[in-house]
C-alpha cells in the first residue's frame, strides 16, 4: 500500500492513498489538539469547539450542514484526549462538496453567542449521562487519581461548571491558538490520485493561516504508591471497577510487546480474562482490558462489571491472570493466536478507505509521518513471549496501581490489598 505526502509552507500536511478500484473516498481533517492542551478552567473546551463547530458558519446554518451531510454521507466528528477530527466516507462525485463544507467548518464557524448557549445544556446533558454511568464514571475516578492535576485526570467532555462558563471569545481565541495550518492533516484514501487531490485542496489550505504544531502538557507528578478509592453513591444492581497500571508510554521499547500482552489479557473471547473471570468462574458478564499510550506515559486498564458480592473474587482472578504473565509469560499458543490474529485484523482494515485514512491522519498527527504498514506487522510479528512477560513485570513493577470501583462493594482497605503488588 502506497502513501503519498506533502508539507505546505504554512505547516498543512496532505496525505493520500489511491485505491483506485474503489468508487468512494474517504477525507479526513486531522487537527493536533485535545484536552491534553487544555488548562484547567479550558477542561472540555476541545470538545466544545468540535460541537460548536456543526452550529453554523458564515455561509451556512446548522440546518443546511445537517441537510448536506446526510445527502453526500455521514459525516463524523470526535475529540480525542490528543487530537480532534473531522470526517466522511462519500461516493467520489460528493468529495468537492465535501472539502467545501469540512473547510468551511473548519475556518468559518461563527461561535455566535445563542449557539453556543444552546450547546452548552446539549453537552452537559453528555456529561451528565456519563456520569450516570457507573463503568465510565470508574474510569474517570481512576485517570483522575493517575493525573492529579493533568489534563489527562480530566474528562474529555469538561465539567458542568466549566462549559457553562465557556465564552464566545474563549472560543474564538482557542481557534486562533490551535486551529491552523501547523495543527493540521489532511488525509484522503479512495478512488483519487495525489495529483488529484493536491488540485482540490490547494485553494482551501492556502486560506488556512499559518502555525507551529502544538505540544501537550508533560506529566511532573504521578502516584507513588497503590490506590484504591470506592463510590457508593449510585444504587445499582452491579458493581464496577476499573483497575490502571500505568507506564509505557508511545515510545517505550516495549510498547509493542505490550499490546500483545494487552490482547492476551482482554482483547477478545480467547482472552486469559474473559476464559477465567467469566467462562470458568462465571463471576462477570463484561471484563475486558485496553492499553492506552501518550507521550510520556500511558495505562493498561482493565475495566469490568460484576456482582457486588463477587467483586474481590473477580479482582482476585484479576490479579492472579496478571501475575501468572509476569513470572511465566503467555503460552506458545497464546502468543502464536494473539500475534496473528492482530496482524491479521490490522491488515484487513487497512482493505478499507476508512481504515486507511484513519491510520494516515492518526499516524501524522502523534508521530508527524506515516508509519510504514509492513513495518508495522513486523513489529508484531518480531514480538517474543520474554518481551510480553517483561512488559507485564514493568506495569506491576512500579506499584502504582489504581483501582476505582462504583457500587456497593467492600471497604477501600480490602481492595488495596490486593493491588500492592510485589
Amino acid at each position: 500500500m502506497h502513501f503519498k505526502t506533502e508539507k505546505f509552507p504554512n505547516g498543512v500536511g496532505l496525505a493520500v492513498a489511491n485505491m483506485a478500484h474503489l468508487k468512494s473516498v474517504a477525507m479526513g481533517l486531522w487537527v493536533k489538539v485535545g484536552p491534553i492542551n487544555e488548562s484547567e478552567l479550558e477542561s472540555g473546551l476541545s470538545h466544545s469547539e468540535e460541537h460548536e463547530r456543526f452550529q453554523g458558519t458564515r455561509r451556512r446554518s446548522s440546518g443546511k450542514l445537517a441537510q448536506i451531510f446526510d445527502r453526500i454521507g455521514r459525516v463524523e466528528a470526535f475529540t480525542a484526549i490528543d487530537k480532534t477530527g473531522y470526517g466522511a466516507r462519500v461516493s467520489k462525485r460528493h468529495l468537492p462538496e465535501l472539502t467545501d463544507v469540512l473547510f468551511d467548518v473548519f475556518l468559518h464557524s461563527k461561535f455566535a453567542p445563542q449557539n453556543i448557549a444552546r450547546q452548552k445544556g446539549v453537552i452537559i446533558e453528555e456529561i451528565m449521562a456519563a456520569r450516570d454511568n457507573p463503568h465510565s464514571l470508574a474510569s474517570l475516578k481512576m485517570n483522575e487519581a493517575l493525573w492529579p492535576n493533568h489534563p489527562l485526570g480530566r474528562p474529555i467532555l469538561g465539567t458542568p461548571e466549566t462549559v457553562s462558563s465557556f465564552t464566545p471569545d474563549d472560543f474564538k481565541s482557542f481557534n486562533k491558538r490551535f486551529y491552523h495550518g501547523g495543527n493540521l492533516w489532511i488525509s484522503l484514501a479512495g478512488n483519487i490520485g495525489f495529483r488529484e487531490a493536491r488540485a482540490l485542496m490547494k485553494p482551501y489550505i492556502d486560506q488556512v493561516p499559518a502555525g507551529t504544531p502544538s505540544v501537550s502538557t508533560p506529566v511532573t507528578a504521578m502516584p507513588d504508591k497503590p490506590q484504591a478509592f470506592v463510590d457508593t453513591k449510585m444504587d445499582l444492581q452491579q458493581t464496577a471497577f476499573s483497575l490502571g497500571l500505568p507506564g509505557l508510554s508511545r515510545e517505550h521499547k516495549l510498547r509493542y510487546p505490550a499490546e500483545i500482552l494487552d490482547s492476551i489479557l482482554g482483547g477478545g473471547m480467547s482472552s486469559c480474562l474473559f476464559q477465567n473471570v467469566r467462562e470458568k468462574h462465571g463471576l462477570a458478564y463484561h471484563i475486558s482490558s485496553s492499553l492506552r499510550v501518550y507521550p510520556d506515559t500511558g495505562v493498561l486498564q482493565i475495566q469490568g462489571g460484576v456482582n457486588d458480592k463477587r467483586l474481590m473474587d473477580a479482582l482476585t482472578c484479576t490479579v492472579r491472570e496478571m501475575e501468572r504473565l509476569a513470572r511465566n509469560g503467555p503460552t506458545p499458543r497464546e502468543l502464536a493466536d494473539t500475534k496473528s490474529r492482530m496482524i491479521e485484523d490490522f491488515e484487513i482494515s487497512m482493505e478499507n478507505p476508512g481504515g486507511q485514512m484513519s491510520w494516515m491522519g492518526d499516524s501524522m498527527t502523534l508521530y508527524g509521518r506515516i508509519r510504514d504498514i509492513k513495518e508495522e506487522s513486523a513489529r508484531m510479528s518480531a514480538v517474543t513471549g520474554r518481551e510480553v512477560r517483561d512488559s507485564m513485570r514493568e506495569l506491576l513493577g512500579s506499584n502504582k496501581a489504581c483501582l476505582s470501583v462504583v457500587g456497593p462493594i467492600p471497604t477501600e482497605r480490602q481492595m488495596l490489598s490486593l493491588v500492592s503488588f510485589r
